[in-house]
This record gives C-alpha cells, structure tokens and sequence, in this order.
C-alpha cells in the first residue's frame, strides 16, 4: 500500500496513432503529449500522480520507507548509539508498461466539411483524451488480472486489488460521518498526520453524502 500511496506513476509511450490524421495516421509526438495530458488535467486522482515517461517496457524506481518513530533520548555533545540510530528503508519498485490503443474513425467528408476547418483536429484530440480518462480511471480503480469484467480492465491490477495492507469493508451503506472516522482511525501512524490527505468516492457516493449533509441542515 505505501508503494501506491506515496507515488502513483503512470508510464506512457508517445506513439499513438490515429485513422484520420494527415500525416498519415501518426499522431505528432507534441499532439501525442497533449493527448496524454488530459487525465493529468480532467481526473481528481491522476493529478496526484507522479509521471514517468518511458521508452522502454520496465522501469526501476527507488522507494523510501521511514521508520515510525525517529526521536531517542539524547546526551549533549554525545552522538546517539548505533542502535539507537535510524535509517529509510530503501528498495525498488518495477514499472511494466501495457500497450494501449485508442483509435478512432472520421471520415473524409468531416475532416473537410466541419465548420472549425483546422481547429477541429484539436477539438477532436481534446474529446477523445476526456473519453481516455474515463477508461483509464475506470483501470486504475477497478483493474483486476484474474476476474476484470472487460479484456481491457484485466490488462493489470488497479488499485482495488493492490491496496491489501488495510482494508475496510462498509458493507454497502451510505458515506458516512462514521465511515470517514472509522478510516481515519485504521490509518498507520507513518500516514495518519500526512497533509492533504483524501479520499476517492464515485459521483454517486458523493452526491448521497450531500444530501446526508442537506437533511441535517434541514431537520
């Protein structure tokens, strides 16, 4: 879980393509990188995640853990013993990309026809990437290799299959003041005073939760 918790990566490879652009179906590395932008900028939890680009299909990177508890009683002028002394853990993680295609089909009469002339190129690589977000969410959240309920959620584990050090099942019931509470306390103490800690609720739980709120303020 700390893996996760402390960096999300997401490794992406800039040679999209597309059926219906003029240089022959390649997207250009810089319409590429805009393309890969959207979920950085459209999604809640994707703008919390760090970037790794990557030409290759594996990527190693360094983890930090620290310790719990750092402070030891002390003697001026004299340094803390060895075994008194603290030290990060240190290990690695491995990235492996999955390949990923989005293609999408226009036809000659709307990339000569339509009223926005050059600039619907854009507006066309700016919806599909929000339509992209979608998809890659719904992967990130509910990938599952062995049980997805598409081909393409079984591409790799989300996060729902990865997070197994604290578990917390509500049984189904409404968001509640007692669900957060009930989170907050199972934390570790190496993640309970981190700042800016949040949490993720689909629309649905989210729009329940307010309305919770709603008849409070009403009753």
């Amino acid at each position: 879980m700390s893996e996760l918790t402390g960096r999300l990566e997401a490794l992406f490879k800039t040679d999209n393509t597309t059926g219906s652009m003029s240089s022959g179906g390649a997207m250009p590395t810089e319409s590429a990188r805009r393309f890969l932008q959207a979920p950085l900028q459209n999604s809640a939890i994707f703008a919390m995640a760090g970037v790794e680009e990557s030409e290759s299909k594996s990527k190693i990177l360094p983890i930090m853990t620290a310790p719990s508890t750092v402070a030891k009683p002390g003697v001026e002028g004299n340094a803390l013993p060895v075994a008194d002394r603290s030290a990060p853990t240190l290990s690695q993680v491995q990235i492996n990309t999955v390949t990923i295609k989005a293609q999408f089909q226009f036809t000659d009469e709307f990339l000569e026809e339509n009223v926005e002339t050059e600039q619907g190129r854009n507006t066309v690589i700016d919806y599909c990437g929000r339509v992209f977000t979608n998809d890659m969410e719904n992967l990130l959240i509910n990938g599952d290799t062995a049980s997805g309920a598409t081909a393409f959620l079984k591409l790799q584990d989300g996060l729902l299959q990865r997070f197994t050090t604290v578990t917390l099942d509500h049984g189904g019931a409404l968001p509640s003041k007692a669900m957060f509470a009930k989170a907050g306390r199972a934390l570790s103490k190496a993640f309970a005073r981190v700042p800016g800690i949040v949490h993720f609720l689909g629309t649905k739980a989210v729009d329940q939760y307010r309305e919770t709120l709603a008849d409070r303020m009403t009753v």
